[in-house]
């Protein structure tokens, strides 16, 4: 029997369960970040921070990027929601719609990502035209929001 797509976004929310350690694991081969007081982990994948990335993270099956000068003076919760985003990549979702989705609920079911501060996302996606992977900002936005509510 396959599953639903709710169903398995909730299976794999139950193993990105932030946890409160206050330093990095280990420098060579981090699993577990703190991220302004949270600590992050994603299933035995790694987080490396890479500032020459073009982008604010990417992923791959089994390996997250982040890029620290990027993800200066976003919000705690943008932050977490670009690593939750980048972990379901690192877990095999590779649809950029079915990543915000399960980043958004993730952030909602684990109250990191009350409705409240959706206006910072609203204005870093908004006037974001898109690209092959990633649709428009207001229709990523519209997905994100629907995603959010159900």
């Amino acid at each position: 029997m396959r599953k639903t797509l709710p169903a398995v976004l909730a299976a794999l929310a139950v193993s990105f369960t932030p946890i409160i350690i206050p330093e990095p694991v280990n420098a060579q081969d981090q699993r577990i970040w703190s991220i302004d007081g949270y600590s992050v982990a994603c299933q035995g994948n790694p987080i490396h921070l890479s500032p020459n990335l073009p982008d604010v993270g990417m992923a791959r099956p089994g390996l997250i990027l982040l890029n620290p000068y990027a993800l200066q003076g976003m919000s705690t919760s943008h932050k977490l929601f670009v690593v939750a985003h980048e972990c379901a990549h690192a877990i095999g979702i590779s649809n950029e719609g079915a990543a915000d989705c399960f980043a958004i609920r993730l952030g909602r079911d684990q109250g990191w990502f009350p409705s409240y501060v959706f206006g910072e996302l609203i204005e870093a996606l908004r006037y974001n035209p898109g690209d092959y992977t990633h649709a428009p900002g207001t229709v990523r936005l519209n997905a994100i929001i629907q995603c959010f509510q159900t």
